[in-house]
């Protein structure tokens, strides 16, 4: 008779004991589980793999730091979250904040040059303000004003409620219209 699957804290028990065959087994347990997690939030399966491959590689080398006092199956989806959320920051350095959506126009009756000054200006407020707004609100914005997507499908990509979505945007775009405001001449 063979003997039973290893449950997830036998698994963790024996990874504190030093045993290749338990990461071996973690990983053919939760990987294919920790791909559809990420690719249900960048909806491109090659990054998503890369990425959960990362996480595996960083659960091995800290192994012998690791504290898990909730699931494994639940740490693993938290930092494969936790990952993707920071390749999806580095993905947004460059920021892009149309800029036609946020502010009201500027009346043509400016020369050329000092209404691209003004305007390369406002854009620079407008991005630093982005990148000064909390992580999760930065992420739903861009998601919901570069990448167009909608409150629905920002929602189920982040796995948040509309209600939360809608909050972000909100938030945003008050920050925005102050920021505006008090800078306008």
């Amino acid at each position: 008779m063979s003997q039973p699957p290893y449950t997830d804290p036998q698994l963790l028990e024996l990874l504190n004991n030093h045993s290749p065959k338990a990461m071996e087994l973690i990983f053919r347990r939760h990987f294919a589980g920790m791909v559809q997690v990420v690719h249900r939030m960048i909806r491109d399966q090659g990054r998503a793999e890369d990425l959960v491959q990362d996480v595996f590689l960083k659960f091995w080398k800290q192994k012998d730091q690791l504290n898990i006092q909730i699931s494994l199956k639940a740490y693993l989806r938290r930092s494969c979250v936790n990952a993707c959320l920071d390749d999806i920051r580095k993905q947004k350095k460059k920021q892009f904040v149309d800029t036609e959506t946020i502010l009201p126009l500027i009346p043509d009756t400016q020369p050329d040059a000092a209404k691209q000054l003004e305007n390369n200006e406002l854009e620079q407020l407008i991005n630093q303000t982005v990148d000064n707004l909390a992580p999760k609100c930065r992420t739903v914005f861009i998601l919901s004003r570069k990448e167009q997507l909608s409150n629905k499908e920002i929602a189920e990509k982040l796995g948040i409620t509309l209600k939360t979505v809608e909050a972000h945007i909100t938030t945003a775009l008050k920050k925005l219209r102050r920021v505006i405001k008090n800078n306008r001449i």
